[in-house]
Order: C-alpha cells, then sequence, then structure tokens
C-alpha cells in the first residue's frame, strides 16, 4: 500500500495501513492504487515508450462508487476494476507519447462538453492532486472504460468512444470483428 501524503510517501503494510485509517479518517484520500512513470518518456525520437507501472494496493476499495461497475455480478467487480486499473496506467501513456497537440485539443474539447467520466476522475480532480479538470486522467479513464466496459463507454460517452475509435481503432475492435 502506498500512501502519498504532503509530507511525503508511505510504503505500508495493509496491517498498518488499517490501523492508520483507524486513526486518521481522511487517510484514504491519499491512497495510490497504481502509478506510471512511462508518461514522463523524453525520447526525442519517440521510437521507444517505457511504460512501468506499479501496482500497489486495492484494501479498502468501495465499488459501489463506480457506475460502469454496476452490472458486473459482484464476484467480477474487482476483477474488472483491478483490470481497469492497470489499463488507466497504460493510457497516461497513450495519451503523453501518441497524441499530438492536434489530438489533445481536439480531447480537451471534447472533455469540456462532457465532464467527468467516472468518480475516480471527479475525485482525483477534486483532491488532493489539485483542483480542476485533469484531461490525462480523463483519457486515462476513457481507456479503462473503452477496457472494461465497451457498451457503458459507448452509450453514456459516444463522443468519447468515437474518438477513441478514430485515434486507436485497433483498441476499440469487438470481439466479433476480430476474424
Amino acid at each position: 500500500m502506498c500512501i502519498s501524503t504532503p509530507n511525503g510517501s508511505y510504503y505500508l503494510p495493509k496491517d498498518k495501513y488499517l490501523e492508520w485509517k483507524n486513526r486518521d479518517e481522511n487517510l484514504p484520500k491519499y491512497k495510490t492504487r497504481a502509478s506510471n512513470a512511462g508518461s514522463l518518456n523524453n525520447d526525442p525520437y519517440n521510437l521507444f515508450c517505457s511504460t512501468p507501472i506499479e501496482i500497489y494496493s486495492f484494501i479498502d476499495e468501495d465499488l459501489n462508487n463506480f457506475e460502469y461497475l454496476k452490472n458486473f455480478p459482484e464476484d467480477k467487480k474487482m476483477q474488472m476494476y483491478k483490470l481497469g486499473t492497470v489499463a488507466h496506467e497504460v493510457g497516461h501513456n497513450l495519451y503523453t507519447n501518441l497524441l499530438d497537440n492536434s489530438l489533445k485539443n481536439e480531447w480537451q474539447s471534447i472533455i469540456d462538453g462532457v465532464g467527468h467520466l467516472t468518480y475516480y476522475s471527479e475525485k482525483y480532480s477534486a483532491g488532493i492532486h489539485g483542483k480542476g479538470m485533469r484531461y490525462d486522467e480523463e483519457f486515462a479513464e476513457a481507456i479503462r472504460l473503452i477496457t472494461t466496459n465497451r457498451d457503458y463507454l459507448e452509450q453514456k460517452f459516444p463522443k468519447i468512444y468515437s474518438f477513441l475509435i478514430k485515434v486507436f481503432p485497433e483498441l476499440v475492435k469487438k470481439d466479433s470483428d476480430i476474424k
């Protein structure tokens, strides 16, 4: 478990995290589930896109907050949440390394019209990471949604779905499209 507070980051075993949580009700807002250093890629030729992703912990996560998971059976929700977290972190790399400025501007315009895609991105923009819309977080959440619940994304956010199809058609193929 990684806790990133204004005073530094702490790596805690589950029992120590739960002990700290009992003393500080605000501790869960500092919990880090995963991180991604690959979005800091500085390769001037864009030949190599390193994607180091670290997964910390999913302790104490209330999956009922996530609308896109509501139709999954209870025993599958955590599995889809974890898969979505990995996809989210890869999404940061896609945003940083594969979208040019024109596509980022188009993305920002779409998000300005749509708003937050998930509970996580809404909470993130209002939390310890600052205030305001984070376009990279919204993009990473779009990748989470297309990976875990494509139908939800297509129905609830058709402009986002269309953008992803246009920019990354290989990411949005349905099983029935694969031959």
